[in-house]
């Protein structure tokens, strides 16, 4: 991806200089509606690999799957060992943006605005375990917003009445992603301290359906990213845009958990790599007001 931006950059600079047309200069403002993929770029966590966690419970260290991935839930149920799976894979998220963009000197560009994205769809696996009533339940969440600021390369065509630009960002960025799990049951690599666990859920059969615990990660920074896109002007003044944009943000975390039964068992925190933002395709409109002509 390096290298691609690099040569598209390289030739931006070179066509730029030689072309003839101008692109619209000064202010203009704008909005966008795009969507990320894979939101939280959590897609392998949720299909592949699960979460797991160490946890010394007194009597050794084991590893405990706090999330059950759908590709192992899928072998279950086809072995027979759960029912009733129902799966809908990686996390998409959908994103506003407002911009404020000041071109100027003929090819440069520079612009800020307020990015919002939200989950709309994905992320949520439900099952029984083949003996069972008990609903067993995985949903995830996702939101972020960021203020990014943009400085950037403009390439006009046709006149100026479309162009091509290329920018690279920084975004104080604001976000993360949570978790509600409904469980009676717990999984291990060996067996034993999920067993450990699972007592501590039930609490000697005063909880059989188990618990709910809301597990929230959220995180704040300074991101980097990228933009890279093409407008068109539809009327006078008024343009659309189609564009990618990337801003990605991450940091450790840690989630101390509430309930008390497993807290006791020794199941207190668990950690995680967190990733927020991501790459966006958007579509959206800007209006030129062109205050401020360099």
């Amino acid at each position: 991806m390096k290298k691609f931006l690099f040569i598209v950059l390289a030739l931006a600079v070179a066509l730029s200089f030689g072309a003839p047309a101008m692109a619209k200069s000064g202010l203009s403002v704008g909005f966008g509606i795009g969507l990320m993929p894979n939101a939280g770029s959590l897609g392998s966590v949720i299909v592949n690999d699960g979460l797991t966690q160490d946890v010394d419970l007194g009597f050794g260290f084991d590893k405990v799957i706090l999330v059950e991935p759908e590709d192992s839930l899928g072998e279950a149920k086809n072995a027979g060992t759960i029912k009733d799976l129902e799966t809908s894979g990686p996390m998409s998220a959908i994103d506003f943006g407002l911009q404020v963009r000041y071109d100027m000197f003929k090819f440069f560009f520079v612009k800020t605005g307020f990015n919002y994205a939200t989950k709309v769809m994905g992320g949520q696996t439900s099952w029984k375990q083949a003996t069972e009533t008990v609903k067993q339940e995985q949903k995830w969440g996702y939101s972020h917003w960021a203020i990014p600021l943009t400085l950037g390369l403009n390439l006009p065509m046709a006149d100026g009445k479309s162009n091509f630009y290329l920018g690279f960002s920084m975004a104080y960025m604001n976000g993360g992603w949570e978790l509600e799990m409904t469980r009676n049951y717990f999984s291990s690599v060996t067996g034993t301290a999920g067993s450990y666990l699972t007592d501590g859920l039930i609490n000697g059969g005063a909880r059989p359906n188990g618990t709910t615990e809301t597990v929230e990660f959220k995180v704040k920074g300074i991101g980097m990213g990228y933009v890279l896109g093409a407008d068109a002007e539809v009327i006078d003044n008024l343009s659309i845009f189609l564009e990618v944009e990337s801003l990605v943000f991450t940091k450790m975390d840690q989630y101390e958990i509430k309930d008390a039964p497993l807290r006791a068992k020794g199941l207190v925190r668990f950690q995680k790599y967190i990733v927020v933002g991501g790459s966006f395709l958007r579509i959206g409109a800007k209006y030129n007001l062109g205050f401020g002509v360099l």
